[in-house]
């Protein structure tokens, strides 16, 4: 497309759709802590990103409803980019101010400063879809991501990452009620508790446990910023559930299938 074409499109069109570029940064960064093969929706009801990764052990669903944004006028229909495109779009160039998403009847695009970056992409959802669950919980706690990122850390770091195992326990009758450790014959062991000080909420009427892939679970913890407020739900052999809503409006929700140990 020829630098004329671009400035006719520009121009033609209006813009539907306004969000600050940092929060967007913030929205693909999310997204991405499970797979970058997925796509952002532009919607009339926000911005949302979701599906499950390859392995089909971790599932995101990321939104941004639209009244969070400064400006949103889509209406009926939808229109689709590669979020790993964008996120490239968006480390490249110091994008900052705000992103604009205009439509016309040929298409989509992401225009920043005036000019076409990125086009919307046709066809059919490359994201795998993650369908919803209804599961009621046994235990969750209200906490700081930085918490547990300060707890699981050192194990991180460490060699044969895929080898280590997240244990989270809630035990309403413990000083600490709840536990995080993970635990490898090679590398050692990490065991953090926190108590009634450390959780800013807490439930649980019985003692729970579960077991899950660092190499699956710890992208999800580390995403966030360490002062991020999360919610932490599990039950014992089923996907834990974390949950977080920023400050500028953007919700995520990431699932993490367990580890069956016997």
């Amino acid at each position: 497309m020829s630098d004329r074409q671009v400035s006719a499109v520009s121009h033609a069109t209006k813009a539907d759709v306004t969000v600050d570029a940092d929060v967007l940064k913030d929205f693909v960064r999310l997204a991405d802590a499970v797979t970058s093969e997925h796509q952002l929706h532009v919607t009339e009801s926000g911005l949302t990103a979701k599906g499950i990764n390859m392995a089909n052990v971790a599932g995101y669903n990321v939104t941004l409803p639209s009244h969070a944004t400064t400006e949103w006028d889509v209406g009926q229909g939808q229109a689709d980019f590669e979020t790993h495109a964008l996120s490239k779009l968006l480390e490249e160039s110091d994008v900052s101010g705000d992103v604009q998403f205009r439509r016309n009847e040929e298409g989509a695009w992401v225009v920043k400063d005036g000019v076409l970056s990125l086009c919307s992409i046709p066809g059919e959802d490359i994201g795998r879809k993650l369908g919803s669950m209804s599961v009621e919980y046994d235990s969750h706690v209200v906490i700081e991501a930085g918490e547990i990122q300060r707890a699981l850390s050192p194990m991180q770091k460490m060699n044969r990452v895929q080898d280590l195992q997240i244990r989270v326990e809630y035990d309403p009758d413990s000083f600490g009620k709840f536990r995080v450790s993970t635990k490898n014959g090679t590398t050692g062991s990490v065991y953090a508790k926190f108590d009634e000080d450390d959780l800013i909420e807490h439930a649980g009427d019985d003692r729970t446990k579960a077991t899950f892939a660092m190499e699956y679970l710890w992208p999800v913890i580390e995403v966030f910023d360490p002062e991020q407020v999360i919610t932490v739900e599990f039950s014992e052999d089923y996907p834990i559930r974390i949950t977080a809503t920023l400050d500028s409006g953007i919700e995520a929700e990431y699932t993490v299938a367990p580890k069956i140990v016997k």
